[in-house]
């Protein structure tokens, strides 16, 4: 194993001169800068290993890590603490753009979230319409979701979280939308992303025979791919109005300018729902809108349809 003091010569005279602070200036320093508490006994600096580090920073950036287990010759002045965190924002959004783009194998379009059964109904049959369902819809999966999210990204009980979501999902036809797009999720992301702790989660859910729902499955992949609560929370409601809409416009309601203009005008309200949940709880999952419900519920009785949901 490396020893890394022979990189911070200037560390080593100032120990053996009783004059040396905890933390080198190298890629340790470093490490601190970025807002990380590493407290190294200076008597146990000599026999430091790199991997003991890495492993007692399980929540360090990945960029950050990379540098320090390849154990380069970098200067705390090498990179600012902006920097390193401009590279550590710029790659997780570059990972929410991916998820949340419309070419990512989900499966999302497939379900219309009750819209196509609404439509059927006369319940929606413009755009004026329109915009009240999705106002409905989106507050809906808001109260229906989100706490379920949330608590999955904050790694509650998974188990208990996917078995609270389908006794809540009391509609066969959410409750099978639900499960489908649970499993096309998780699968995807497993296949794309390769992450140990995802394929852990698949083979809990196999081995538990877990329905898989989408919320609890969204919220804990989420967190293992490092994202942050806030916008875990934001991209579940995003990608559910961009459903809605791009369903809105397959179906014929609304033309494609104007779906995605109520879909710029209705971003405020998903900035507000998340707001208003950012610190929700499982317990404060319910329903309000149960006329959705029991529409997209006569689903399967749609003689001719696009969507599955």
């Amino acid at each position: 194993m490396v020893n890394p003091l022979p990189l911070w010569p200037d560390y080593r005279a100032r120990h053996e001169n009783n004059s040396v602070p905890v933390i080198p200036t190298g890629t340790f320093g470093l490490l601190v800068r970025y807002g990380y508490s590493v407290k190294l006994q200076a008597r146990r600096a000599e026999n430091v290993q790199i991997p003991d580090i890495t492993r007692s920073l399980p929540k360090l950036p990945y960029i950050v890590v990379k540098q320090a287990r390849k154990f380069s010759m970098i200067h705390e002045d090498d990179f600012s603490v902006d920097e390193l965190q401009g590279r550590f924002d710029t790659k997780r959004s570059l990972l929410l753009l991916q998820i949340s783009d419309s070419g990512f194998p989900v499966g999302g379009f497939a379900h219309s979230n009750g819209l196509e059964s609404a439509m059927k109904w006369g319940t929606v049959a413009d755009a004026a319409t329109l915009e009240r369902f999705v106002g409905d819809a989106l507050t809906q999966v808001a109260y229906g979701s989100l706490p379920l999210v949330r608590a999955a990204h904050r790694e509650e009980e998974f188990c208990k979280l996917d078995r609270i979501c389908d006794s809540f999902l009391n509609s066969h036809v959410a409750n099978r939308a639900s499960r489908r797009q649970g499993q096309a999720f998780l699968n995807t992301v497993d296949k794309v992303f390769a992450c140990n702790k995802i394929r852990m989660l698949s083979e809990v859910i196999q081995s538990e025979r877990l329905p898989c729902h989408y919320a609890p499955v969204f919220g804990r992949c989420l967190a293992c791919l490092n994202g942050d609560q806030r916008e875990t929370l934001q991209l579940f409601l995003f990608m559910t109005l961009r459903s809605l809409i791009s369903s809105a416009i397959r179906l014929g309601i609304v033309g494609p300018m104007y779906g995605h203009a109520i879909q710029h005008e209705f971003s405020s309200l998903v900035t507000d729902l998340v707001d208003d949940f950012a610190n929700s709880e499982v317990a404060e999952t319910c329903q309000t809108a149960p006329l959705i419900e029991l529409m997209q519920a006569t689903h399967d009785r749609v003689y001719s349809r696009l969507f599955q949901s």
